[in-house]
């Protein structure tokens, strides 16, 4: 075990962009992004002094008891069949949990939820695993995704493999002139316009402006703003990370108008084609909540992912290693209180 100094963060770096099961979230820049937490990284190496495994994690103060979460965003990242390596990971954390005087070290790696010798060998290190609290809303990172795997693919099979209606719509986008652009920060403003009325019309929360430019700003190669313009006006956005074998469709956003002219899914298939072009293996649409009940306002989200003909991947969720009990305590106390005065307070705008 080893807790990296940060001149040698580019190592762990490394050993992510080659390890199967790693995520953008665990590379180094991804903290300075998240710059509310502070951050450590810790190692397991072999016999020959080589990175086997290792976590980025975020570590953030909780008030007013002065203790701290601690948390791997789809981390530890090592051959999740060794529970050696994992167990290495765990000594590393619990140092870092005296040093910031943490009561919860929380991680959730690409682990499928059938891996019941993962499950089995994390429990037995100590971990909890509460299958029950998995579902909907409740974790950190949606749990289950949609995605494709090229599986070696040529992107001319991969498009052939799409359903039919997908195909037309992506055509039709393109007879129609719209453009898919690859754009810098400085046309945020026509990302973040969109997303604003996408939020409006799906009812969720979104994220000021200045986390978007973050994102942009500090991810360097590993992301890219996508923009399709229908006559030289914005009509869709995303977000998109390239980070080892996985790309990422982390934020979408769509107009209301030029609906007609299909721009999502010509979208889609451009960052698609990036994927496969940038040495990617899976294309990960992200999550699909509501995908099992036609009923659920979300449903349509599932089944236009659907039409690309991926896959849906249910990953295990999130895994608790409790340090101190009476901390835990106090933190849930503190977020318990939390929760109370923001109820409290929408009542009184209400």
């Amino acid at each position: 075990m080893e807790i990296l100094n940060k001149k040698d963060y580019p190592q762990y770096e490394e050993f992510l962009l080659k390890q199967k099961g790693s995520s953008f979230l665990q590379c180094n820049n991804w903290a300075k992004v998240k710059d509310m937490w502070e951050s450590e990284v810790v190692v397991s190496r072999n016999e020959k002094g080589e990175i086997v495994g290792g976590a980025m994690v975020l570590i953030r103060k909780i008030p007013p008891f002065n203790v701290s979460l601690m948390y791997a965003p789809h981390g530890p990242c090592w051959d999740f069949k060794n529970k050696e390596v994992l167990k290495d990971i765990l000594d590393g954390i619990k140092v870092l949990a005296k040093k910031y005087n943490a009561y919860l070290f929380k991680m959730d790696p690409f682990v499928f939820e059938d891996d019941e010798e993962f499950i089995k060998n994390a429990r037995e290190l100590g971990f909890i695993y509460d299958f029950s609290k998995q579902k909907g809303f409740k974790t950190y990172q949606p749990r289950v995704n949609y995605i494709i795997n090229f599986n070696g693919r040529t992107k001319e099979e991969i498009f052939a493999n799409f359903h039919k209606k997908c195909r037309y719509n992506i055509r039709v986008a393109t007879k129609h002139g719209v453009e898919c652009k690859v754009c810098d920060v400085s046309k945020i403003d026509d990302f973040y316009n969109i997303l604003k009325v996408t939020a409006k019309r799906d009812g969720f929360i979104i994220r000021g402006k200045e986390y978007y430019i973050k994102m942009l700003q500090n991810l360097g190669d590993y992301i890219k703003l996508y923009i399709c313009y229908y006559n030289g006006v914005p009509v869709s956005g995303a977000v998109t990370t390239f980070f080892g074998e996985r790309a990422v469709y982390v934020y979408g956003a769509s107009d209301n108008n030029h609906r007609n002219v299909m721009p999502n899914y010509l979208m889609q298939w451009t960052m698609i084609s990036d994927a496969i072009d940038m040495g990617c293996e899976i294309y990960d649409f992200m999550g699909i909540a509501g995908y099992d009940d036609e009923n659920s306002k979300t449903y349509g989200i599932y089944r236009f992912k659907s039409s690309f003909s991926g896959e849906i991947a249910k990953y295990a969720g999130e895994f608790d290693f409790i340090i101190d009990k009476k901390k835990k305590f106090l933190a849930d106390m503190s977020f318990f209180a939390l929760s109370v005065l923001k109820k409290v307070k929408n009542l009184l705008i209400r």
